[in-house]
């Protein structure tokens, strides 16, 4: 049979460390931390929910300067897939950014945060173009 210390002792260790714990996830939700990270959750989700039109438009960067009827057909679907992303992130992510904003207040303006999703993505400048050439504007 067990003692009776060494039953206090199984029991306290655990709830000491729960306690720890729960002291240790009780941290500012508007700390910069907590921010950056509730953003980057938001944008990873988004991210995997909409990969395949973003490799629609990754794929027709290939064909920006060709004078080719293939090549007008691919950037034509990637134009249509980026407003998808478009509005895939105006449904998605700036409902987030809002409640952010809302909680927290300096949330970055939602075309920036866009900008910046698409740049940590690996698109290069003329496909961040297409976001100033479609004057794509996100409200809350």
């Amino acid at each position: 049979m067990m003692s009776s210390s060494v039953f206090r002792f199984l029991f306290s260790v655990p709830l000491a460390a729960l306690a720890v714990a729960s002291c240790a996830t009780t941290s500012d939700p508007c700390s910069q931390s907590a921010v950056e990270r509730r953003i980057s959750y938001s944008l990873s989700d988004f991210a995997r929910s909409n990969r395949a039109d973003l490799n629609e438009v990754r794929q027709a960067v290939g064909y920006f300067e060709g004078q080719t009827v293939w090549g007008t057909m691919r950037i034509a679907q990637a134009v249509n897939a980026m407003r998808r992303v478009a509005d895939g992130f105006e449904e998605e992510v700036v409902p987030d950014l809002v409640e952010i904003s809302d909680q927290c207040g300096g949330v970055a303006p939602f075309r920036e945060v866009f900008v910046d999703f698409l740049k940590d993505e690996g698109f290069n400048d003329q496909v961040v173009g297409w976001v100033e050439d479609f004057r794509f504007e996100f409200e809350s």
